[in-house]
């Protein structure tokens, strides 16, 4: 599923290849790029981030390369101390990755793995602080990083970051929900709907990334605001993926989980 944009989408946010995107005077989003937006890339690292490793997210990460890093099985060992420093890749020849206590392949791992800890970190670690320097730019607005390939499912090259982060802003400048909306809802009951609404809206890879949104990114996020809109979300019908089983939920949203459910 590439994420480049066609002559004839209208949209606010546009992937380009590293090349071009310099060219036309885009945001380099890789660890090279210029603060603040070098810290969109899965490189960037903070004691503050705490990103829940999918599958386990009960143990948070620094980094989002350090939770890709550390799951990989490679010579049968996984490296969780990686969750705790500064990333860096690995050597050898990764056996697949462990999630939830099971080995899983590349496009999986890419999937379950990447793309949750990716999206949280976006939306809880970063976009607050950028969106204002963001509106302030002449759409589209380009973005790219260092790697070739928009393509969740083509194995043969790294995925860019950059073409994630850019359906996840896409998604988000059309959802009923900040940091780009302005729309006033009476209550979170309304929001929800209004919100599962225009989930129905998404097709493919858009709808999958709005639902680790709100199934992982706000799910765990614990700010209260956040999970709770995740749960009457989910009891609107959204699937879970089995992560409200996780006990981890702060002490006010489980009261809310415990009167939903």
């Amino acid at each position: 599923m590439k994420q480049n944009k066609d002559k004839n989408s209208n949209e606010c946010f546009v992937w380009a290849p590293q090349l071009e995107g310099r060219l036309q005077g885009g945001i380099d989003v890789s660890s090279y790029g210029e603060e603040p937006f070098k810290r969109l890339s899965p490189f960037s690292y903070s004691q503050k981030y705490n990103i829940p490793v999918p599958g386990n997210e009960q143990i948070k990460a620094y980094s989002v390369e350090g939770i890709w890093q550390g799951l990989k099985v490679i010579n049968r060992k996984t490296d969780f101390s990686l969750f705790k420093k500064r990333p860096s890749k690995r050597r050898g020849h990764p056996e697949g990755h462990l999630f939830s206590n099971r080995l899983i392949g590349y496009l999986e791992a890419r999937e379950n793995i990447y793309v949750p800890a990716y999206v949280f970190h976006v939306i809880n670690n970063i976009l607050d602080n950028i969106v204002g320097e963001l509106e302030k730019k002449v759409e589209p607005v380009v973005f790219y990083d260092v790697e070739p390939n928009n393509d969740i499912k083509d194995l043969s090259k790294p995925f860019s970051h950059a073409s994630l982060l850019v359906t996840l802003l896409n998604v988000l400048k059309g959802a009923p929900l900040p940091p780009f909306s302005r729309h006033k809802f009476l209550d979170a009951k309304e929001q929800a709907s209004a919100t599962f609404d225009y989930r129905e809206s998404l097709k493919d890879f858009k709808k999958e990334v709005f639902d680790n949104v709100i199934t992982f990114a706000y799910l765990f996020s614990h700010e209260e605001l956040k999970e709770s809109l995740a749960l009457y979300i989910i009891k609107q019908g959204l699937s879970h993926k089995g992560r409200l089983k996780k006990d981890i939920l702060t002490e006010k949203a489980r009261e809310l989980y415990d009167f939903l459910f």
